[in-house]
């Protein structure tokens, strides 16, 4: 730790790693300052200075976050084993090809993008299953889904509680969401209160009560055109 400290001046303030882990984890630090702690220790995974401890540290600075995405996306899995596997290769592919220089917030690009690549992972499987399975049973041209959904009240799919059409539900919602996309998924979808995705996020529940209602207004915009 003390060799790395020496090279890397946004970490040398921290006596221990465990002290860096509890600065992470902690929500009434400065925004700015945390966010430089974590980009150089995704530059030190993707330089390989010190990497396997900068990358432990990224996941205990993060756990908090991971953990919500582990427990949230649980049914989608068979095994606990297979989930486990799957976002740890989500986090660290992400981890090591993020672009510091046009990320902003490291943090939630990294929560937000593991869970994104995890679940368009588990999608690109299933379809590739069900493929498979047309093919051994002589079926040609199947498609992941037989008929578009229907749009709801505000112009989104129908059945959004289905687990299978979660990854389609934040594609469709990215172009009008954009960064609050996870936002208003987990509001609107999992039922989660403003503070608690706010706390995932590193957002006050104020901000992130203003922002999901930003968000929805642009929705509710859309939703006229399926009127």
């Amino acid at each position: 730790m003390r060799r790395v400290q020496s090279r890397r001046l946004a970490l040398a303030g921290f006596v221990t790693p465990s002290a860096l882990v509890a600065y992470l984890n902690s929500r009434d630090e400065d925004a700015g300052a945390r966010n430089a702690v974590f980009a150089t220790l995704v530059s030190m995974v993707q330089e390989r200075d010190e990497g396997a401890l900068a990358s432990t540290l990224l996941w205990l600075g993060l756990w908090p976050a991971l953990d919500a995405i582990y427990r949230r996306r649980r049914r989608c899995f068979e095994s606990s084993d297979e989930l486990t596997s799957a976002l740890s290769f989500a986090f660290s592919s992400l981890v090591a090809r993020v672009d510091l220089w046009r990320t902003h917030r490291v943090a939630a690009t990294l929560v937000l993008g593991a869970e994104r690549d995890l679940m368009k992972a588990l999608q690109r499987t299933r379809t590739e299953v069900a493929q498979l399975e047309a093919l051994h049973q002589g079926t040609v041209g199947l498609k992941p889904w037989a008929e578009p959904p229907a749009a709801s009240a505000l112009g989104l799919p129908a059945r959004l509680s289905l687990e299978s059409e979660e990854g389609a539900l934040r594609e469709w919602l990215l172009p009008l969401a954009g960064g609050d996309t996870e936002l208003v998924v987990s509001v609107l979808l999992h039922e989660e209160s403003h503070a608690q995705v706010g706390a995932r996020l590193g957002l006050a529940p104020e901000v992130a009560r203003k922002r999901f209602q930003r968000a929805l207004r642009r929705l509710r915009k859309m939703a006229d055109k399926f009127r």
